[in-house]
């Protein structure tokens, strides 16, 4: 973010699950039911989730640089229930008392499921920002990944006069290329997508284990992304 609003930026997206980043491990065995090594990266992935206080620190750095954060992540409910959220955070830094909004994605995709609980609709709001086109401030507005092609969350945000739109990918062409602008033509809007990109280096030791061959990174050794 400081190096971003260091550059000019007033507007910084970050892609879907940033922090601490998407549960790769899921696309190879991460359903086998009472699985130490599942539990385990489970307990792991967990202790990594965003906080209250995390979120709240990232509202104090928009604030602090004067921009827009839109930063994808996993939040964490009290550690009564455990359960996690796949989070959208959009903290408003460009007026005085900016708004903070936290989304969370109403229905995680296949096998998300597995460590991802519902949220709702509740929190389908858009921002106020002061920066724009033209000397007019926009509204802005953010979804997680398959969120961006349900008809009915993107029409909420349609009726609130929604000038940007953010969708946050943990990273695929086919889900992105063409709803990027569709959005924008259907919602006569600005629409950006970001997707995130994983290094063998992100994922913790061992974690290497969960990849099918076709997820390895030629040169790098094994790992995915």
């Amino acid at each position: 973010m400081r190096a971003a609003a260091g550059d000019g930026a007033n507007l910084i997206v970050f892609p879907e699950a940033h922090i601490p980043g998407y549960p790769v491990w899921l696309e190879n065995g991460g359903a086998r039911f009472n699985h130490p090594r599942n539990k385990e990266w489970f307990r792991r992935y967990y202790e990594s989730s965003m906080t209250k206080a995390d979120i709240c620190a990232i509202r104090t750095e928009a604030e602090h640089l004067g921009i827009c954060a839109v930063v994808g992540g996993i939040g964490r409910d009290s550690d009564i229930n455990r359960s996690l959220y796949c989070t959208v955070v959009i903290a408003d830094g460009t007026r005085a008392n900016g708004a903070l909004r936290v989304h969370r994605k109403m229905k995680p995709t296949y096998e998300e499921r597995l460590v991802w609980a519902d949220g709702d609709s509740s929190d389908l709001r858009a921002v106020a920002t002061d920066f724009g086109l033209g000397g007019d401030p926009w509204r802005l507005s953010a979804l997680n990944c398959w969120e961006n092609w349900m008809p009915a969350p993107r029409t909420a945000l349609y009726g609130q006069g929604v000038d940007l739109h953010c969708m946050v990918w943990p990273g695929s062409v086919r889900n992105t290329d063409v709803i990027t602008r569709f959005v924008a033509q259907e919602g006569r809007m600005v629409a950006v997508s970001v997707s995130g990109v994983l290094r063998p280096g992100d994922v913790f030791a061992g974690a290497h284990q969960a990849f099918p061959a076709t997820h390895l990174w030629p040169g790098h050794g094994a790992g995915g992304g």
